[in-house]
């Protein structure tokens, strides 16, 4: 929404600094390609893609998991209660969501008093970031059912864990098709669920695309890489 127009469009008064420092601006750095397209068709401004970063720890895959994995901010763009639904329809496996309190959060009571009722899933309220990791390793799939995102950094924490994804919506540069990281419903929660019964049923699918995952990230969003060409644009800009 920062590069489609939409977030200048929908919010007047942040829409009008945002689009004045916009402007303005003598380097702009985007998440992905998408981005990078719409900035440039919509707005008319260049931009250099520069990815997500993480730590790559070596290769090392768990074979055994013990859940599918939610987590992320309690608010209305995250969607979090089609997580619920997906738990119920899969009344024989074990679902973890982990969510934290946002300013535009849901009504987390309502959250926890439906989580309550679902017997195969786990709700916890909020987990410090440094000690995510450990979720990870132990999830089967990593579910995100955001309305749209830019590239979540949940994503690359899956990733480096050789764990695949299955998104409702965000797909950046179509990368999990691409590289075959996981699915994406493109918006159809039915189809959602028939990835996610796929996955629960083709073990081996699933092992290969977390296998995938970790090779993408790997080659794409290793921080120390991603970091040094943001620091050719502070040394390009220094020089002006």
């Amino acid at each position: 929404i920062d590069c489609d127009g939409s977030f200048i469009k929908n919010n007047k008064i942040e829409g009008l600094f945002y689009k004045y420092a916009l402007e303005r601006s003598d380097c702009i750095i985007v998440q992905n390609e998408e981005n990078k397209e719409n900035l440039l068709r919509i707005h008319g401004l260049h931009s250099q893609v520069v990815k997500n970063g993480i730590d790559i720890e070596p290769f090392a895959i768990k074979l055994k998991r013990d859940f599918i994995l939610w987590i992320g901010r309690s608010d209305y763009i995250k969607r979090p209660f089609l997580f619920l639904e997906l738990a119920k329809k899969f009344p024989n496996h074990k679902f973890l969501m982990i969510c934290s309190k946002n300013s535009k959060s849901i009504d987390i009571k309502l959250l926890k008093n439906e989580s309550r009722k679902i017997k195969n899933l786990k709700l916890i309220i909020y987990v410090p970031f440094n000690k995510t990791a450990r979720y990870f390793k132990k999830s089967k799939i990593l579910v995100n059912t955001s309305d749209y995102e830019g590239f979540p950094q949940t994503f690359l924490q899956a990733m480096t864990k050789c764990t695949p994804i299955l998104s409702l919506n965000t797909n950046p540069d179509k990368f999990l098709d691409k590289y075959k990281c996981g699915y994406c419903a493109n918006g159809d929660y039915d189809l959602m669920e028939k990835y996610l019964e796929r996955l629960l049923k083709k073990d081996k699918e699933r092992v290969k695309m977390g296998k995938n995952a970790f090779y993408y990230a790997r080659k794409e969003h290793d921080i120390k890489k991603n970091i040094m060409k943001i620091k050719k644009c502070i040394i390009e800009l220094s020089k002006k």
